[in-house]
């Protein structure tokens, strides 16, 4: 059986490396980064690499091909899970699961930020600083 699996690890580029990658990102070039931190090996074939920025961070994506055995799950019976409104997850045996809200945690901080991005003046710098801050926390 043939499988794809993405691998994603964050930059951690030079000054000078950063702006190369600012006027590569987005093309498939060449790739050098002498503090790139392997958090796990790549497996297979190398197949894609994409370079991204979001946030204000770089991060690098490799999709890998690898051939594995078809995979046998152990159990014999089989669990239903039913996503709806007023539950978020309720599984077969009547138990509920919570969703995790990472919104509602962040609601109060970030009313306070869009308030302050929409009292500056639209593009100018400090509009665009109060615009990474909002993103920054959109993704925490």
């Amino acid at each position: 059986m043939l499988i794809q699996q993405g691998y994603k690890y964050r930059l951690e580029p030079t000054a000078e490396q950063a702006a190369r990658l600012a006027v590569l990102c987005g093309h498939a070039r060449f790739v050098w980064n002498h503090g790139l931190r392997h958090s796990r090996a790549i497996e297979g074939k190398i197949k894609n690499c994409t370079i991204s920025q979001r946030a204000g961070h770089w991060y690098i994506s490799f999709l890998a091909e690898r051939r594995i055995e078809k995979p046998q799950h152990p159990s014999s019976t089989a669990a239903g899970i039913d996503m709806g409104v007023a539950q978020f997850v309720t599984l077969s045996d009547g138990s509920h699961k919570e969703p995790l809200n990472a919104y509602r945690k962040h609601q109060k901080k970030l009313a306070i930020e869009q308030r302050k991005l929409a009292r500056k003046v639209k593009f100018s710098q400090n509009w665009v600083k109060q615009n990474r801050v909002l993103q920054r926390l959109n993704c925490a």
